[in-house]
């Protein structure tokens, strides 16, 4: 008994270690500064904030690394072989609290199936670690702020070549975003469409090819009912690509490539509906969705969704749908939404556009 209650202290000191180190590492504090001074628009304070933290970052895996090879260093250890499991038993019987603080937090970062038992694993992570993806996309903002492009644009590559390493792995697809954008600042529309696509590697809605034909078949059907089909047959739920199907419809709009441009507004018009469906549920326990004019209706209520629409382009691809829809011949659908949009659209500006959409169909 008095064995088990010294090994769970033991560990609970290695536990406590560990926080006290993510806490005060100082490259962490470093990249803190620097964002705070960042955001305070102190921005030479702030690069020099992020050089620190990258110093930091190189010295603390140099650390890490001296640490595990004295570990591994003796005989009983290297018995053990690659195994993390059979090395941690070995380095508890000897109390080597210091190496097993830190496999435990690794462990803790980015879970024991990682790394597969291979202590060979675990030692390339933190190799990788020498590089500080987040502090270069912060570098990258920097000189994106100042106008800076080309500078912005390696240091996101950067941040891009090292995303495995990204704490957080969806800020990968934030630079994939800020990419784009300086493709499309510097006119570059073929990168900016490479860059687009690879953010919808990953998306399974994208992949669903079956998805994309049957949504296309039901918006150029001459069915009465194509319409309301539409809006209730087809749901997709990934909302970061949100801003990527929207930029991609309207990219391939304007350059004639009308089946690609209705793929990605219909994939980003059903996206937004299955969002703003699942947020008004959430708050008002009553709605049900019978149709798009039902649910346009209510966000008139919730500013948040009408901003959130603005940041993500989703009444902008609502009236490129209406418009993609004209492109294959069939005005009933086109029809439809416009005058859905032309009452409903919770912002002016689309109502707006919705009308003179509508209003150029009846001439011709």
């Amino acid at each position: 008994m008095k064995k088990i209650f010294l090994s769970l202290s033991f560990l609970f000191l290695c536990l406590s270690i560990f926080a006290v180190d993510l806490v005060n590492e100082p490259s962490v504090q470093a990249f803190r500064d620097a964002k705070s001074l960042f955001l305070n628009k102190e921005y030479g304070k702030a690069l020099n904030k992020c050089e620190d933290a990258i110093t930091f970052r190189k010295e603390n895996v140099e650390e890490e690394l001296e640490i595990i090879s004295k570990a591994v260093s003796s005989k009983q250890v290297q018995k053990a072989g690659d195994k993390l499991d059979e090395i941690l038993k070995v380095l508890t019987e000897r109390n080597e609290l210091i190496p097993i603080t830190l496999i435990k937090k690794y462990f803790t970062l980015k879970g024991e199936s990682y790394f597969d038992n291979s202590l060979a694993a675990l030692v390339n992570h933190i190799k990788s670690k020498e590089h500080y993806p987040e502090v270069y996309k912060l570098i990258g903002d920097i000189y994106k702020l100042e106008g800076e492009y080309t500078y912005a644009e390696e240091y996101y590559s950067k941040a891009l070549n090292y995303s495995s390493v990204f704490d957080i792995p969806n800020d990968k697809y934030e630079v994939l975003y800020l990419l784009a954008e300086i493709s499309e600042i510097n006119q570059d529309f073929e990168r900016m469409e490479i860059r687009l696509l690879n953010i919808l590697v990953d998306d399974p809605f994208y992949k669903n090819k079956n998805l994309t034909t049957s949504m296309y078949n039901t918006l150029k059907s001459p069915k009465k009912d194509s319409f309301e089909k539409f809006f209730k047959l087809y749901t997709a739920s990934n909302y970061f690509s949100l801003k990527a199907y929207y930029k991609l419809s309207d990219y391939y709009y304007k350059t004639n490539q009308i089946e690609k441009a209705i793929n990605f507004a219909s994939l980003s018009v059903i996206t937004s509906v299955q969002k703003i469906n699942e947020i008004i549920k959430k708050r008002n326990i009553n709605f049900e969705y019978k149709n798009i004019e039902s649910l346009l209706y209510q966000i008139q209520y919730y500013e948040d969704i009408i901003q959130w629409g603005n940041d993500n382009n989703v009444w902008a691809s609502f009236n490129l749908l209406a418009r993609l829809s004209t492109k294959v011949n069939n005005l009933t659908f086109s029809t439809k939404l416009l005058k859905v949009l032309a009452q409903y659209s919770p912002e002016e500006y689309w109502r707006k556009e919705a009308v003179l959409q509508l209003s150029l169909l009846e001439k011709e």
